[in-house]
């Protein structure tokens, strides 16, 4: 909300311009995100390829700033791997859908804990429908437990 756009500023550039880097601050930044495009606006694995590129300039030009990769696919993950971008540093988002998913699998119902985590509503609940439904009440007490971001 209003508060964390206090502590967020976007700024439009590029890592592989060294101008940009010194604009963002790159050499003092605890933690720098390279997020892939998700609206599928361009082809997956030239995303990848981009973001890779992005990754490395960031490594070579801002060696001691620690950074997050986040990728499309698991080949690509396999080429930041063998380029050097640390394993820790990298993720592949369609693995981390997969592992949701068979998770889920695993714990019926975690799907909607996690989505109840993240989403902030205004449930009401009307006597008919807890006479229909008695578990109706938990459950829309349980989604007023949201995790909220400082």
């Amino acid at each position: 909300g209003r508060e964390a756009r206090q502590h967020v500023t976007f700024l439009d550039g590029s890592l592989l311009n060294v101008h940009d880097l010194k604009r963002c601050g790159c050499h003092d930044a605890k933690l720098v995100w390279i997020l892939a495009d998700t609206t599928g606006a361009s082809d997956p694995f030239d995303e990848d390829k981009e973001n890779i590129l992005r990754a490395l300039s960031l490594s070579v030009r801002c060696p001691s700033t620690p950074m997050m990769l986040m990728l499309l696919t698991p080949e690509s993950k396999s080429k930041a791997l063998s380029v050097g971008i640390p394993r820790q540093r990298c993720f592949c988002l369609n693995e981390i859908k997969s592992g949701l998913f068979w998770q889920s699998c695993r714990c019926i119902g975690l799907n909607s804990m996690l989505s109840n985590l993240m989403v902030t509503t205004d449930a009401e609940v009307h006597e008919g429908q807890l006479l229909e439904h008695p578990w109706l009440e938990n459950y829309v007490d349980g989604m007023g437990h949201e995790v909220y971001g400082l």
